[in-house]
């Protein structure tokens, strides 16, 4: 038995097709590509072949009109699947394609190409497999910091911003070559002063960050009369850790918390912009930072000198520029550790000679007995336009008496400038 001529489905074919590419366009964005193609075709193969602007067709054959002439117009059983077909496109589309996320934490198209593997020329071992970068909470990939004598603690903040809070002045030769300070002068004389340091990582497993700010995650810590503190790690590099700490050396009645939140918010901005890559550093070729705080003493000479250290296990700081050794029989305590400052006078110790080097040597009698031996290294112009010095600090702690605590002290000091590369 023979099915009758189909009523024609050209018109609602093509309102279908439209019905499809719109739903998709709508939901999907730019996945609406493959069903706006179908669509298309659907609209062809269905359009009008009798429209008022096409030619007549000779008689006996069928009308010419592209993709048309493919089907049969007296073949219903084509275009009731092509209904179907499209029927099953619009009530099941197709679930969404996984997305990769670019620098910035956009989503792109998974058929965005990852970058071609590259070899550095100064590197030419350098694994040929592409390296494909791990997704951050925020959605972007992560990046380490730069190698830590290239890796400028200054860059992280800006003076003028920080100005809301009264005069600035940025000393970047303060303290170790891991750290840069903003001295802020709220109200008159009375210092803020903010330190921005590298530490090494990674943070304690349990540390849950504050927020997390594209790809750096903020850590706060409990707010305290004279110090405020705040942490940061870039995602996916637990090597480096920033400290932002606000820090009054006066009673001032300035909030600190407020104060390192504002350089925190700096920093934060700064390392989401590869700041620290854009403006390397350049330490001079004699600078101590070129050095290994740890190297400086052998095992055999901390084993001589400090009863029961554990000289193969020291707590090693951020670009190897401080060590610590502590004793396993008792509480004696070993720090060397490299510093920046103001050229050394008395005030600072009894002065002497080791290996040539100018020293001094100070007794401390503060909350715990200690000795600190201080070497002058080198001396420069610092950005200032004054001198300023680089110094190997040893100090030695610990419950026995200061005299031996200071021979102790001045001994490591000496077999250490031993090891020191004479600078300039």
């Amino acid at each position: 038995m023979s099915m009758g001529p189909m009523p024609p489905l050209k018109k609602p074919l093509l309102s279908l097709a439209l019905m499809v590419a719109a739903n998709q366009i709508l939901n999907d964005g730019v996945w609406s590509l493959p069903w706006a193609i179908i669509a298309a075709v659907l609209a062809v193969l269905t359009a009008d072949p009798t429209s008022e602007n096409m030619p007549e067709a000779p008689e006996g054959k069928p009308p010419q009109n592209g993709l048309f002439t493919l089907i049969d117009e007296s073949s219903t059983t084509v275009k009731l699947c092509l209904f179907l077909f499209a029927v099953l496109i619009f009530t099941f589309p197709i679930p969404d394609l996984p997305t990769r996320t670019s620098a910035n934490g956009e989503d792109r198209a998974p058929s965005a190409a990852l970058p071609s593997p590259r070899i550095s020329p100064m590197n030419p071992s350098e694994s040929l497999s592409p390296k494909i970068p791990s997704a951050s909470p925020s959605g972007g990939p992560s990046k380490g910091l730069p190698s830590p004598l290239a890796a400028d603690p200054c860059v992280l903040i800006d003076a003028e911003k920080m100005g809301r809070f009264g005069r600035t002045e940025i000393d970047k030769n303060y303290g170790n070559f891991d750290r840069c300070d903003i001295l802020i002068y709220p109200h008159g004389e009375h210092e803020v002063d903010v330190k921005v340091e590298f530490d090494p990582g990674p943070l304690p497993e349990q540390t849950t960050p504050a927020k997390t700010v594209k790809n750096v995650n903020v850590m706060e810590e409990p707010a305290q009369s004279a110090e405020c503190e705040r942490r940061m790690a870039l995602s996916g590099d637990s090597e480096t850790i920033v400290t932002v700490t606000a820090k009054r050396h006066e009673k001032d009645r300035t909030s600190l918390c407020d104060v390192a939140d504002a350089a925190t918010e700096i920093a934060v901005e700064k390392l989401n912009t590869s700041e620290l890559e854009k403006k390397p550093r350049s330490l001079p070729a004699d600078s101590l930072a070129h050095e290994n705080a740890c190297g400086l003493l052998s095992p055999d000479t901390l084993g001589r000198l400090v009863p029961g250290v554990d000289a193969t296990d020291p707590y090693v700081g951020y670009g190897d520029w401080t060590c610590k050794w502590g004793s396993t029989t008792g509480d004696l305590r070993v720090e060397s550790r490299f510093d920046q400052g103001q050229p050394l006078d008395s005030t600072a110790g009894v002065p002497t000679r080791l290996n040539g080097y100018r020293a001094f040597v100070d007794d401390w009698e503060d909350d715990e007995s200690s000795c600190l031996t201080q070497v002058v290294y080198r001396s420069y112009l610092g950005q200032d336009g004054r001198a300023k010095v680089e110094i190997l600090r040893l100090l030695v702690g610990g419950s026995i008496p200061m005299d031996q605590l200071c021979r102790t002290s001045a001994e490591l000091a000496r077999s250490a400038t031993a090891q020191l590369r004479r600078s300039a």
